[in-house]
């Protein structure tokens, strides 16, 4: 096995800008001769566009669950401000 200087935390830190611009360059530097890293950094792209598409729905209205949580916070409610 290869032994790498830098970690796919420290590849990750430069797809994403954050690395000071002298390390970004040496990480740059290597990628660009290391197959191993351009892979890394290959996926971590692709990681990053899916996530950044990612979205979450809206909770559908549900009168149930609203009826639910109503009822549970009246409940907490009620028990909280009871003397002891």
């Amino acid at each position: 096995m290869t032994s790498h200087p830098f970690d796919s935390e420290t590849v990750m830190a430069y797809l994403d800008g954050e690395l000071p611009s002298t390390r970004s360059e040496e990480v740059r530097e290597h990628i660009s001769n290391c197959r191993h890293c351009q892979e890394t950094l290959s996926a971590l792209r692709h990681v990053a566009s899916v996530l950044g598409n990612w979205s979450v729905a809206d909770a559908p209205a549900d009168s149930k669950y609203d009826k639910n949580i109503s009822q549970a916070a009246n409940n907490f409610i009620r028990r909280t401000s009871m003397p002891l």
